[in-house]
């Protein structure tokens, strides 16, 4: 038996754990991180998430990677208050019941419609650490064993291989960047670290993006490649209420960004919807026309 002197190995194969592979056959295809639903907060824009899952059912090859705090999951403990909820965390999941009839959704109504669509969960500090700190369960995982997909626990390396465009993104809750000014920092950062074509930001409810270009080798056609690494915020579907209201947070507009990658030879593209309103009106209403 060989000896190691290092994790390197160990580490390569607890990634394969947060890894997964989609390969599609189309000319293009969609995606997005629905991240900071926050189902259960009186906040909560359920309105907007129903004709976001209405709109995206209907249209082929849009894929769905559901981020962090899907879950508002209030506690004595925590910044956001068990009073600013209409749901236990446990409704949240599975709906709220009076005398056997479904009053109002839980995540699993609410997703069952799309859920062959949804790529995978990760853990946000609502749905995941919150409760893993008291009882090591984490109601991430929970609900994604009821819808049936995969759960990835704190982050994930998604690829994608449209025909022959390869895409990668990496997914993390606590990565969002929230500068006075605006800034991509924080995400920028991650880009260092983690080298994929997209850095998904979560946890600050901001909606800026931006992209930058860096120098690669192309180890296949040994020649320099120049690539360029988008950071997108994802935004949240929680309203302008709660303690970010009590404390004076910045004022957020609920939504998500979608992301176009493109299958068609010899165009490895990538464009990013800043509204989904942006990718209605020019992707959908153009599609019925």
């Amino acid at each position: 038996m060989s000896k190691t002197f290092d994790n390197l190995q160990e580490t390569q194969d607890m990634l394969m754990n947060h890894y997964k592979h989609i390969k599609i056959d189309a000319d293009r295809i969609f995606y997005t991180d629905i991240s900071d639903i926050h189902l259960g907060h009186k906040g909560f824009d359920a309105k907007t998430f129903e004709n976001l899952i209405e709109v995206i059912k209907e249209i082929p090859n849009f894929y769905v990677f559901l981020g962090g705090d899907t879950l508002n999951h209030a506690n004595k403990g925590s910044k956001s208050s068990p009073f600013e909820e209409n749901m236990t965390p446990r409704e949240q999941i599975k709906g709220q019941y009076e005398y056997g009839k479904l009053t109002r959704k839980g995540i699993i109504q609410y997703l069952e419609p799309i859920k062959d669509r949804v790529i995978g969960k990760i853990d946000g500090n609502h749905d995941g650490t919150r409760s893993q700190e008291f009882n090591d369960m984490s109601p991430g995982e929970w609900l994604s064993d009821i819808l049936g997909i995969q759960y990835f626990g704190d982050l994930a390396l998604i690829q994608f291989s449209v025909r022959k465009n390869a895409y990668t993104h990496f997914h993390h809750h606590i990565s969002g960047s929230t500068g006075k000014k605006m800034n991509l920092n924080k995400l920028q950062e991650k880009g260092e670290e983690w080298r994929c074509d997209v850095i998904w930001g979560e946890h600050t409810h901001r909606r800026q993006h931006g992209s930058e270009y860096y120098v690669d080798i192309d180890l296949r056609n040994q020649k320099p490649i120049i690539r360029k690494q988008y950071f997108v915020n994802t935004n949240s579907l929680l309203g302008w209420s709660g303690y970010a209201k009590t404390k004076g947070y910045r004022l957020g507009v609920t939504g998500i960004k979608v992301i176009e990658m493109s299958g068609m030879k010899n165009n490895r593209n990538i464009r990013v919807y800043e509204d989904f309103k942006d990718f209605y009106d020019l992707v959908v209403k153009q599609s019925n026309n």
